[in-house]
């Protein structure tokens, strides 16, 4: 009996071209490179300033900042309100006004539309920032009003 013909030969040929066939097209870049990405991370710093950090790539993550970036995600968009959220938390406003909201849906950046909004009711967004005792107060009391109206 010769080699080539025994069962056990036979075999591990037959795994052996499997497993070529498996792997090669790899090789060739016919294998379509589908890869499940970690969710867009939205960061906020203590200045209030959001960055959107998406991952450019497979394992190891290498995440890059995206600048203007189009919120079509609902879940980028729901991560976007949070981020408000926390900021409206974050200088002790208490709770969202409703008048808020269109405000935000026009950039869906934070920061922006924090900014915009506080301009809009007649505030200093900068002296807020910087949480100055007497901007901060009277950010605080307009908001109270219009979450109570």
């Amino acid at each position: 009996m010769s080699r080539s013909s025994s069962p056990a030969y036979r075999f591990w040929r037959r795994i052996r071209r499997l497993l070529a066939r498996l792997f090669s097209f790899t090789r060739r870049g016919h294998f379509p490179f589908r890869a499940f990405r970690e969710p867009d991370i939205l960061d906020v710093t203590p200045d209030g300033v959001v960055q959107i950090t998406r991952t450019s790539g497979p394992i190891p993550l290498r995440p890059r900042v995206v600048a203007n970036s189009d919120f079509t995600n609902p879940r980028t968009q729901r991560l976007a309100r949070r981020a408000a959220i926390f900021l409206f938390e974050y200088f002790d406003f208490g709770t969202v006004p409703a008048q808020f909201w269109p405000v935000f849906e026009k950039t869906y950046d934070p920061a922006i539309s924090m900014d915009d909004f506080l301009r809009a009711v007649g505030c200093d967004p900068l002296r807020v920032r910087r949480k100055d005792p007497i901007e901060t107060s009277k950010a605080r009391d307009v908001i109270e009003l219009l979450v109570r109206s």
